[in-house]
């Protein structure tokens, strides 16, 4: 199957409690994390991101949530 595989994706639902959910899945050379939470804040997502690109990690962010995509 491998042959007809781009890369892995994990899509949870909302949590039920007011915290952050992190799912990480890797697929060859591609590492997916996702995030979910009930909260509109996303300091916890911003903060995680942040730290990958300033530690020289190239980072793609696809996100349904418009105060995320400007890290």
């Amino acid at each position: 199957m491998k042959p007809y595989i781009d890369r892995f994706d994990i899509y949870m639902g909302q949590p039920f409690s007011s915290r952050t959910n992190c799912a990480i899945i890797s697929f060859e050379d591609v590492l997916t994390i996702n995030f979910a939470s009930s909260i509109m804040e996303t300091d916890v997502e911003r903060y995680f991101f942040r730290k990958l690109v300033k530690d020289g990690i190239h980072v793609t962010i696809e996100s349904n949530r418009e105060n995320l995509r400007e890290i």
